[in-house]
């Protein structure tokens, strides 16, 4: 089973859904609000192994059964209103504490693979993950003010300021967005050793870089969740499928 947690709408997730449907493989869509509060797992793990089981809707599936999961989570979801406020954060922890466990216990591809920072909201988690890009690709990052970024991490599209131009990576497969020149592209093939290994360290595999190009090169953003409403048809359909095709080959050789 595939499963696909996000919203229906984002441009990403249709076109991973369809895909993937295409293939014929069982394939399920959990939007937030259902995964967070309609969704009851149970798990054991011991050691690096772990078993158990999703409840979704009204089908038991074992977590044996799942050969990949697709994490797109806007993260808007909040406890009901029928607690109050100190309840609801409890609520709140405890329920992302909990699928981070299980996420983190599952052998199947998780795209994106998330570290705790982004579960818990941790507005270093973003810096963190840009700082480590620019120093594996022996660049600097951009001193604009994006360190200052909000108390919840909110998803952004490219940006199209003039200076800035952006790649889009999808489990290893580099796709050029509007504007990238062909010197930039060039440049991520030579070190490509050094963005598979980032992949490898953070568990992020769908994901856009942001490069300033005013008297340099430098990384500007990493981001993890990619908006890419208003990307071209070809540019969403070349990362929804290399993501999807990147964890179909794992899911082939893992089994």
């Amino acid at each position: 089973m595939v499963v696909i947690c996000g919203s229906i709408g984002d441009k990403l997730v249709d076109a991973m859904l369809a895909r993937s449907r295409e293939t014929k493989r069982d394939t399920v869509l959990l939007h937030e609000g259902e995964l967070f509060s309609s969704c009851p797992f149970s798990f054991e793990r011991r050691g690096q192994h772990a078993r158990g089981f999703l409840r979704i809707r009204a089908r038991i599936v074992n977590l044996e059964e799942i050969e990949s999961v697709v994490l797109r989570l806007p993260r808007l979801w909040w406890p009901a209103e029928g607690f109050d406020l100190q309840d609801q954060m409890f609520v709140y922890h405890e329920t992302i504490a909990s699928w981070y466990a299980l996420f983190e216990s599952l052998h199947c591809s998780v795209l994106n693979r998330f570290g705790l920072g982004w579960w818990l909201q941790d507005g270093g988690y973003p810096i963190e993950l840009r700082a480590r890009l620019a120093r594996g690709l022996g660049l600097t990052v951009s001193n604009t003010g994006d360190d200052l970024v909000p108390a919840t991490l909110k998803p952004t599209p490219r940006d199209s300021a003039v200076g800035v131009e952006s790649v889009y990576r999808a489990r290893g497969i580099s796709v050029a967005a509007p504007g990238c020149g062909r010197d930039l592209a060039a440049y991520l093939v030579g070190v490509e050793e050094a963005l598979w290994q980032w992949e490898r360290e953070t568990g992020i595999a769908l994901y856009r870089i942001d490069f300033e190009r005013n008297n340099g090169t430098r990384v500007k953003w990493v981001e993890t969740y990619p908006l890419i409403e208003e990307e071209p048809t070809d540019v969403v359909t070349a990362v929804s499928t290399a993501a999807l095709a990147g964890m179909m080959s794992m899911q082939q050789v893992t089994t």
